[in-house]
């Protein structure tokens, strides 16, 4: 039996590399294809692109991507991978199941071709000794060509167009499964892909600061204090160019979490400045009241983002009571698991801060679903991609003790597009 197991070890290994040479063929593939279409672009009018002459190469590497996906999802190990090939045969199915024209076709699936360029770099870096430089190099252009391919213009090529309008009204308009499968697989690549990058950040994070010599918890806790102050300005310079007297709900709660925010964090920075604490992970006696004020003005200011959204919608009433019981019973999940933490100290704090981010997670879900919906189509998409991204950076850490103050920045974008929510 011992030696069947270490037969179909090596028989997996070897299909892994197979795998991995069929990838790096789609792969420069689809580089091929990319430079032989914006060579067209650069050399004739841009108008030419449209005709299917000269898309109809991108069909030809459809089947093989295909037959990609399908055979390593039997081989490749990973859910997420797993469920990443699934995402890509539900959306080549429904161009192929609808027949949709080549022109509209393309429009889907020439960005999704693209992020396989990316995928040259992650398979060279199987090949190239980790201890070289050409290794560094190698992550570092891993790095630029999935931010480009998989990030960028994946959103602003697929996400952020009317891809969607033309599925819907020209093909499926009757069959609202396949065109949410779609929807939802082409949101579930895109999330997969920031998640991938989060990692990928901690990987060249750790690369750039393995020599350096400085304290990333204080570093943390002292632009902790400062950066969500930055929110006050943004939301009043929003709201004063179309102001309305809901907007003051909305106002009052950044003002509020920025005050609780700032004693939270420079508290600590304090602490870890003067040496009273070696490192911070969760609350301690000293801490545990001013992260509770922190929560709860965290949930004060997300309830009054919601009531701000809804207050001229006719279920107004409807969403302020529901949202009040639900940030309520955060906070009071929140309070009996403080109170756990300081009765038995040692228990509670491997899982605290894990607990909390959870419960948090949940309840922001909620109130980012309520504004999602009642936001029109280009504030929501990002609005909502934004939101995923915090979650992403909570549970992934991708600058480890530095991820808070990373969360902190993209809170401001969040708040932005709240904000012009609030005021369309």
């Amino acid at each position: 039996m011992e030696g069947l197991g270490d037969r179909c070890t090596i028989t997996r290994n070897r299909l892994e590399k197979i795998s991995l040479g069929y990838l790096l063929v789609i792969a420069v593939s689809s580089l091929s294809l990319y430079i032989y279409y914006n060579t067209i672009i650069l050399l004739y009018d841009s108008n030419i692109v449209v005709i299917e002459d000269y898309i109809k190469p991108y069909d030809l590497i459809i089947p093989i991507m295909c037959a990609y996906v399908t055979i390593d999802f039997f081989i490749i190990r990973s859910y997420l991978s797993k469920l990443h090939h699934i995402c890509v045969l539900i959306i080549i199915f429904y161009n192929y199941y609808y027949n949709v024209s080549a022109n509209h076709r393309f429009l889907f699936l020439y960005p999704l071709i693209n992020t396989e360029i990316s995928c040259i770099f992650y398979v060279m870096r199987y090949c190239i000794p980790k201890t070289s430089v050409l290794h560094t190099m190698n992550l570092i252009l891993f790095y630029i060509a999935f931010l480009k391919f998989r990030i960028y213009d994946f959103y602003y090529k697929i996400l952020f167009t009317d891809l969607f309008n033309i599925a819907f009204l020209q093909y499926s308009n009757a069959n609202y499964l396949l065109s949410a499968l779609l929807i939802v697989s082409c949101y579930i690549l895109y999330f997969l892909n920031l998640y991938w990058f989060m990692l990928m950040n901690k990987i060249l994070y750790k690369i750039l600061v393995k020599d350096t010599k400085y304290n990333s918890d204080i570093l943390c806790r002292y632009l902790c204090s400062y950066i969500f102050l930055l929110n006050i300005p943004l939301s009043f310079y929003i709201y004063a160019n179309n102001i309305q007297g809901k907007h003051i709900i909305d106002f009052t709660g950044i003002i509020i979490l920025t005050i609780t925010t700032y004693k939270y964090h420079s508290s600590i920075y304090t602490r870890l400045r003067n040496n009273d604490i070696e490192e911070y992970n969760v609350p301690d006696n000293h801490s545990i009241i001013l992260f509770m004020n922190d929560i709860i003005a965290i949930h004060i200011r997300a309830l009054f983002s919601v009531i701000t959204n809804y207050f001229d919608t006719v279920i107004f009433y409807y969403v302020m009571f529901i949202f009040t019981i639900i940030h309520c019973l955060s906070i009071y999940f929140n309070i009996v698991l403080s109170v756990k933490l300081i009765l038995d100290y040692d228990k509670y704090k491997n899982n605290f801060t894990r607990i909390s981010n959870i419960i948090m997670a949940i309840v922001s879900g909620f109130d980012m679903l309520v504004i999602y919906i009642n936001s029109p189509n280009k504030i929501a998409i990002p609005f909502l991609i934004i939101s995923i991204l915090l979650s992403i950076i909570t549970f992934s850490t991708p600058f480890y003790r530095l991820s808070h103050a990373a969360f902190h920045v993209v809170l401001i974008i969040h708040t932005y597009y709240i904000c012009l929510s609030n005021t369309a």
